[in-house]
Formats: structure tokens, C-alpha cells, sequence
């Protein structure tokens, strides 16, 4: 499952690499981009202490972007609230999640460099609301009891919540790299490299992350109970600390204990140190 989400977002992002889009640089030397080369405006450095440029998105690039993430987030928004209709494309949790992950990859690899970095904000801020607002609106149901599958037939209940974790993860983690001025990494699925001068969420921005949050993790969790699923111990300590990441660098962290997140305090200070 993992392999395949993996696989559809690597094609995505090639082919939109390779039809002209451009959304993200290239490094590779004999790169023949059509736009403008970007002046440097910070420096990232990776695991193995390589100091590379960070360069923000042309003119060009940024219009193609939000072209893109406009045309994509409308296209998602239309299926959501078609659910219900037969002809919806999304009619399914499911089906929700699969559309909107390569979005939200797309999202998080804008550069965190100004004057990219408040385009990454803003979308992550909106897809982040279109998603806390459609997945508790979806039925807690299972592929249909029937003889004859269909494709469109959802899968079992317990590997969409699976799907779900993993959406969630992947967005409070993705919210922890922009707080912390981050790119995002999208083979490791986490933030990389420390910047200077670089742009980052305003305190407004802040707040309005903080609300969104605080308000969705209460709706999945009183989507759970309503829907009387009955949750492996483990899915269920997984719902019960979601965006712990984001909220502890917003300063909510205290709100939200679980002995998996100790785990993971544990191993994130470990990494600061290192």
C-alpha cells in the first residue's frame, strides 16, 4: 500500500517535471529550463553536511503552480461535496485520501525561501482545511457486501484508516518542517536542512493553523466514537495524539499525551543534539 501511494506521487511530480511544469528545481547541470534562473537566496544543508542552494520559484514557476494547485484542490473540492452522487470521482474516505496526498506533496516541496515560502503556507493552510473538513464528513464503511467487487468498491475499513494515519502523519510532519523553516524530503517523508533568512508562517498564519487543527483533531475523534468503529489498539493511539508534531511547535503539545509520542520526543531530541 505504502509502495503504491509512493509510486503514484513520484509519477506525478516526474511527469509534471517533465511536460514543462517546473514547479520544483532541478539540479541536475544540463537542466534547459524555460524560466529564468532564480537568484540563491539561502543555503541548505543535508545529512551529510553538503551545502547546496536553496533557490525560490520564478514569476513563471509561481503562476504555473498555483494554476496547477487551484485547477487540483477545486477538482477535489467538487468531489467531496458530490459524495453522494453516483457520477462522484470521489465517493469514498478512500478515495478522498488518494487524490489529495499528491497534492500535498506537491504543496510541501515549494521552497521555504521567500518569496515561495508564503505560497507554502497559504496552500498548505488551505488543503489542510479541505481535508479536516471532508474526512469526518465521509461514513465509516467498508467495501459493500457483494459477490461482484467493483473497482470503485472501497477497501476494507481498517486499510483506510491505515490510509488515513498515514495522510495525517505525513501532514503533521509536513506542518513541523514549514513551522521550522524546512524542505520537505519527500523520500524520507519528513523536513531537512537548517536555512537562514528564510520565510515561515506569520503569527496570524499561526493562529489560524492552531484553530484549524485543534478544531479538526476533536471532529475525527468524535467522528470515531459516532461511527462505534471498533479500533486495534494501536490505530487507536495513533488517532489519539494526531498532529501532536505541529501542535507541540505551535505550544499545544501539552494538550495531547501518549506513550508512542514519549517515543518519538525521545528520538526527535536525539536528532537536534546529533
Amino acid at each position: 500500500m505504502s509502495w503504491s501511494h509512493d509510486h503514484h506521487v513520484q509519477t506525478t511530480q516526474r511527469a509534471m517535471m517533465d511536460s514543462g511544469g517546473g514547479f520544483i528545481h532541478s539540479s541536475h547541470p544540463n537542466n534547459d529550463n524555460q524560466f529564468d534562473p532564480p537568484t540563491p537566496s539561502s543555503t541548505l544543508v543535508d545529512d551529510q553536511d553538503e551545502v547546496r542552494p536553496v533557490h525560490p520559484l520564478s514569476k513563471a514557476q509561481e503562476r504555473r503552480l498555483r494554476d496547477y494547485l487551484d485547477a487540483k484542490l477545486l477538482e477535489i473540492n467538487r468531489g467531496f461535496k458530490k459524495r453522494a452522487d453516483p457520477s462522484s470521482s470521489l465517493p469514498h474516505l478512500h478515495h478522498f485520501l488518494t487524490a489529495v496526498r499528491p497534492v500535498l506533496s506537491v504543496i510541501l516541496q515549494v521552497p521555504p525561501v521567500d518569496p515561495s515560502a508564503s505560497l507554502r503556507v497559504a496552500f498548505l493552510l488551505r488543503i489542510t482545511g479541505d481535508m479536516l473538513t471532508a474526512i469526518p464528513a465521509y461514513p465509516l464503511v467498508g467495501p459493500p457486501p457483494t459477490s461482484n467487487p467493483q473497482p470503485s468498491d472501497p477497501p476494507a475499513l481498517e486499510v483506510t484508516l491505515i490510509e488515513l494515519i498515514d495522510c495525517i502523519s505525513q501532514l503533521d510532519k509536513g506542518w513541523a518542517a514549514v513551522l521550522a523553516s524546512q524542505a520537505w524530503d519527500p523520500a524520507a517523508g519528513e523536513g531537512r536542512g537548517a536555512y537562514a533568512a528564510t520565510g515561515g508562517p506569520s503569527e496570524t498564519d499561526k493562529a489560524r493553523l492552531r484553530s484549524i487543527l485543534l478544531l479538526g483533531r476533536e471532529a475525527i475523534i468524535d467522528w470515531l466514537a459516532l461511527g462505534q468503529v471498533q479500533l486495534e489498539q494501536e490505530i487507536q493511539e495513533e488517532f489519539s495524539c494526531v498532529f501532536w508534531r505541529a501542535l507541540r511547535n505551535l505550544g499545544e503539545g501539552a494538550a495531547i499525551t501518549s506513550d508512542n509520542i514519549a517515543v518519538d520526543l525521545d528520538d526527535s531530541e536525539e536528532d537536534e543534539n546529533n
